[in-house]
């Protein structure tokens, strides 16, 4: 094992960068500042000598008891019986299951399967290809072959008679 560290030391002490070890060994020791060192123990205090004792005897107690002291007791068990809309449920469901499983196939009357075709017929085509085929023409109308046209409004003004027959007729 102390092969290993001293390989670990000499293989640190390669690798440091080669200026920062020239710069120790020149170092004075006058250059250095003084400190001095204090030392620290962090003593655990009363109440906590005090709580540690109590776990630990807490923890002895536990594992050295008597188990033959227990007294032996005996779990109750509540059961609660179902009522009437439960064992009415039930026995549906039983009558269901033995009818299921008690049923006679052969009372079964054998069915034709009739395929049929929900193809629409030629007349239901030819009217959706008409339409389709005019709603393409509104889209592909070209609106450049329209000419401009004005629109003349005549607006007839009623007569003098026809003013008075509605008047005397109000």
């Amino acid at each position: 094992m102390g092969g290993l560290l001293n390989s670990k030391m000499t293989t640190t002490t390669t690798t440091a960068p080669r200026p920062f070890l020239d710069e120790i060994k020149t170092t004075k020791k006058d250059d250095l500042q003084h400190i001095d060192v204090q030392e620290k123990t962090a003593l655990p205090t009363k109440t906590d000598i005090v709580k540690e004792k109590s776990e630990q005897e807490l923890r002895s107690s536990i594992g050295s008891f008597d188990k033959a002291k227990l007294n032996p007791t005996e779990t109750q068990e509540k059961i609660s019986l179902p009522d009437k809309t439960e064992i009415d449920q039930e026995k549906t469901e039983q009558k269901l299951r033995s009818n299921i499983n008690d049923f006679d196939k052969n009372q079964l009357k054998h069915a034709e399967v009739e395929e049929k075709n929900p193809l629409p017929d030629k007349d239901t085509i030819k009217q959706e290809k008409t339409e389709q085929e005019l709603k393409n023409s509104i889209n592909k109308f070209d609106k450049t072959e329209l000419k401009c046209t004005k629109t003349c409004e005549k607006t007839v003004l009623p007569t003098k008679a026809d003013i008075a027959q509605e008047k005397g007729s109000a």
